[in-house]
């Protein structure tokens, strides 16, 4: 797999979600490399079908290589049914399925840098074309015991090079022709892998990403409540320390006092920073369980600003729709998203700019919007926002934005966001209107 020219490796750095296809993975990336692990025609035909109705559908250009249970002819049987122009889409161009022995196996040999630049070539020429990238699939049922190593060295290769282009592959292995250290293997050098659980398919990938996250929950818990105690008493200490300064100092030496002042402002500074991670680690950690107040909007904006220090240069505009009402919210939970959404977009713009809270709603739901005139974000970030401890900063965590998520997903609540590059971002939080008739005064 050739690295492409410079220009298009940025552009295949772009992170663009396309249809898998497949109801266990939604949507997925390009650089996306996963297997099947099936058992008969029927399992083949159940993932591959819909995965290359999606392709066909997504204006890309597909690729299949067959092989038994599921020759040539009956995966064009079987797509012809799923997608009933499908002729239109040959007469493009856009699509071959073709044996293994015309790709694998050419002249009877597998050559894994052969296979390599042929997926390159084929890439290159469905971007020339028009298509938006390249989907593929081969099935791996023809690999003899003396092509297993190579074919296992080609598919790190491929695992660790397709991040850089516009292409989605999935290879299928037949669970009974693999040892178990061949499956292994197999997982070892795809990202998700698919298993069949009585008739749902399942992502392996997933389940494990899910015990990396509660490990992290896990993780947080444990330091946020050891370190919650120790920054309370340095809390408890500073404010006995201040009353103290009054009654040391007299008026000769204020001039000691107030640089004692001083200090003890950045202490509390870097304690009141101290006690946003252990909040985030908190609300990140123990499953939230909202107590629904009936709460002013307005108030719970104005409460939120007073206790964030907002610099001169950033003007702040709040703008609610006329008819907002109270909300059914917990006030500390939506505080806490507030607080985080604001602070993040005053650090998006250290040079000053506007920072707007909106309100709206519509006929369910109200609609809260924060958004700056920052520098934005990065179109490779995008994606990992709501990732717990991804973070772009040089003092944080990266447990903002999930913990965010959580508390707005207790409410039956979804938070989205927009971002353009040099412009700005907007973070949007949609909460459910329960039983929230009376008007904002």
């Amino acid at each position: 797999m050739e690295r492409v020219h410079g220009k298009w490796i940025k552009e295949m750095e772009n992170f663009t979600l396309r249809k898998s296809g497949i109801e266990a993975f939604g949507d997925i990336p390009w650089g996306t490399h996963f297997c099947q692990f099936y058992e008969t025609k029927e399992d083949l035909i159940d993932i591959l079908v819909p995965y290359f109705a999606a392709g066909l559908g997504n204006n890309e250009f597909c690729i299949w290589v067959t092989s038994q249970p599921l020759d040539t002819e009956e995966a064009w049987v079987a797509l012809k049914e799923a997608v009933p122009d499908l002729e239109q889409y040959v007469e493009k161009g856009q699509i071959e399925i073709l044996p293994y022995t015309d790709w694998y196996l050419l002249g009877g040999k597998f050559d894994s840098d052969r296979v390599l630049h042929l997926w390159g070539e084929k890439e290159k020429r469905a971007l020339a074309q028009g298509f938006e990238g390249l989907r593929a699939s081969g099935n791996t049922i023809w690999l003899e015991r003396s092509f297993w190593k190579s074919f296992v060295d080609y598919e790190a290769k491929i695992n660790e090079l397709i991040g850089e282009h516009r292409m989605i592959a999935l290879c299928t292995y037949s669970l009974a022709k693999c040892t178990s250290n061949d499956v292994v293997e197999v997982i070892r050098n795809h990202q998700s892998t698919l298993v069949r659980k009585g008739k749902s398919w399942f992502p392996v990938g997933k389940l494990r990403e899910a015990e990396r996250l509660a490990t992290i929950g896990e993780t947080a818990a444990l330091v946020g409540h050891d370190l919650r105690n120790p920054l309370q008493a340095i809390v408890g200490s500073l404010y006995l320390v201040k009353r103290s300064l009054n009654s040391i100092f007299s008026p000769e030496n204020l001039k000691q006092k107030y640089s004692l002042e001083e200090l003890l402002q950045t202490i509390e500074k870097q304690v009141d920073y101290m006690n946003k991670i252990v909040s985030d680690l908190e609300d990140y950690a123990r499953p939230p369980i909202p107590q629904l107040v009936e709460t002013s909007l307005s108030q719970l904006i104005n409460d939120t600003l007073s206790a964030i220090t907002v610099p001169e240069k950033v003007k702040v505009s709040i703008e609610i729709e006329q008819g907002f009402p109270r909300l059914m919210v917990d006030p500390l939970m939506m505080r806490r998203v507030l607080a985080n959404l604001v602070t993040n977009a005053l650090q998006a713009m250290p040079e000053g700019g506007r920072l707007t809270i909106r309100a709206s709603k519509n006929e369910d739901a109200a609609l809260i919007s924060v958004e700056d005139t920052g520098a934005g974000i990065p179109e490779e970030n995008l994606c990992k926002m709501f990732q717990p401890l991804f973070t772009t900063k040089s003092k944080g965590q990266g447990l903002g934005l999930p913990a965010c998520k959580q508390l707005v997903e207790a409410h039956g609540g979804s938070i989205k966001f927009e971002s353009k590059v040099g412009r700005g971002s907007t973070f949007t939080v949609k909460i459910p209107l329960k039983r929230a008739n009376n008007l904002e005064k």
